[in-house]
């Protein structure tokens, strides 16, 4: 794989496809409750939990932040993720992306913090904002959106997921929505190399 000097790329969870799919018929039946020009649903292949962003990454860091980032994941065990509640991001005064809360937040919060230690000892820096695990479903693209359907809204009873491995993804913008390659996969509670 050919790849440019600099990239965006991010730190993710990666969904099976299964929990794509019960999510995407969860969607489609919030979807004729929505103001339709104000919100953009998320592609269900696109669908994942960010753990950490690099607006532009560095091809030639690549070997050397996925090598760090797997030994900074060999003490990680691996957990059990599920869907907790709807949020509004940042806030639900001004939000800007719809999103389910993923618990546990404090061990998926620790796994970002790991990999952020990463990313600072290869001189990238790190998002300002507090991290909390979430999955983003939707996009809000009209600042007075009513958004009053999601109050009736039940969370999806989405199957527990067994999390092993966290992904590292290049992100290519496309003509119909960013296009996600997968640049390395990084295994939690093991030692070894990354699988390409």
């Amino acid at each position: 794989m050919t790849l440019p000097p600099v990239m965006r790329a991010f730190f993710a969870i990666e969904l099976p496809i299964a929990v794509k799919q019960e999510i995407n018929r969860w969607v489609n039946t919030l979807k004729p409750k929505a103001p339709v020009d104000a919100i953009r649903w998320v592609q269900p292949e696109h669908l994942h939990i960010t753990l950490q962003f690099l607006p532009a990454l560095r091809s030639v860091d690549l070997p050397i932040l996925v090598e760090q980032a797997c030994q900074a994941l060999q003490a990680s065990p691996p957990l059990e993720c599920y869907a907790d509640k709807l949020m509004l991001l940042p806030n639900p005064h001004h939000p800007h992306v719809i999103a389910l809360a993923i618990m546990p937040q404090e061990a998926l919060a620790l796994i970002a913090q790991a990999l952020g230690d990463v990313m600072v000892a290869c001189h990238y820096p790190l998002e300002k904002r507090l991290f909390r695990a979430h999955l983003t479903i939707a996009r809000i693209h009209q600042s007075r959106a009513d958004l009053d359907f999601l109050q009736q809204a039940p969370v999806p009873a989405l199957a527990a997921l067994t999390v092993k491995e966290v992904v590292l993804f290049r992100s290519e913008p496309g003509e119909h929505g960013s296009c996600y390659t997968r640049l390395a996969t990084i295994p939690l509670a093991k030692t070894g190399k990354a699988h390409d």
